[in-house]
């Protein structure tokens, strides 16, 4: 049996082959490296689309998280400040210790709210992460002028008798895979125990 040449006599660099594959649907080199190439070029730009969106999955999650604790955080201590029935003259824009009945079960307790090292420290134990700052602003209602004015800490002796009104805030901060998480929460507290 013999073995036909796909080239045709007389046809040196094989065109009839090359024509006849052509004609059969094949794909020259030079298709093959462009389609290769706009395939990658697909591939990159999903890659990067997936990376994006899990950069901001995992960011949203983290925010969510932060919302939570600072939420907690902030109604926590404004429902203790609440209840207290004397707050320390040692309480400053950057703490409040203060004192009363925290749980309603008639004890008197004592309670401090501070940050070091970003962590809101609750009397003297971790307990939120992430916190830039904690600012306690005082109140205190002057009957002369019927109208709540700030109070600086120790402006006078006895200060700390006439809180009308606590204001806290806390900053919060976290870094989530190259995004910066940064967010302000208040929450203010009208004393309702008569401190004088």
């Amino acid at each position: 049996m013999r073995i036909r040449s796909p080239f045709s006599k007389g046809d040196k660099g094989g065109g009839a082959f090359l024509s006849s594959l052509r004609q059969e649907g094949g794909f020259t080199l030079a298709e093959l490296l462009v389609t290769m190439l706009i395939m990658m070029i697909l591939i990159i730009g999903l890659g990067g689309m997936i990376q994006s969106g899990a950069r901001s999955s995992t960011a949203s999650y983290n925010l969510v998280r932060m919302e939570e604790a600072a939420n907690e955080a902030v109604n926590t201590m404004t429902r203790q400040i609440r209840v207290a029935t004397s707050i320390s003259p040692d309480s400053d824009n950057s703490q409040i210790i203060f004192s009363g009945d925290l749980n309603g079960d008639d004890t008197i307790t004592n309670q401090a709210f501070r940050v070091e090292d970003g962590v809101l420290v609750k009397d003297g134990q971790p307990w939120v992460d992430g916190v830039s700052s904690l600012t306690v602003t005082y109140y205190w209602y002057d009957m002369a002028i019927r109208e709540e004015v700030e109070l600086e800490p120790g402006q006078f002796p006895g200060w700390n008798d006439m809180i009308h009104r606590v204001l806290v805030t806390l900053e919060m901060s976290m870094d989530s895979m190259d995004v910066a998480l940064k967010r302000t929460y208040n929450g203010s507290a009208t004393i309702m125990n008569a401190l004088r």
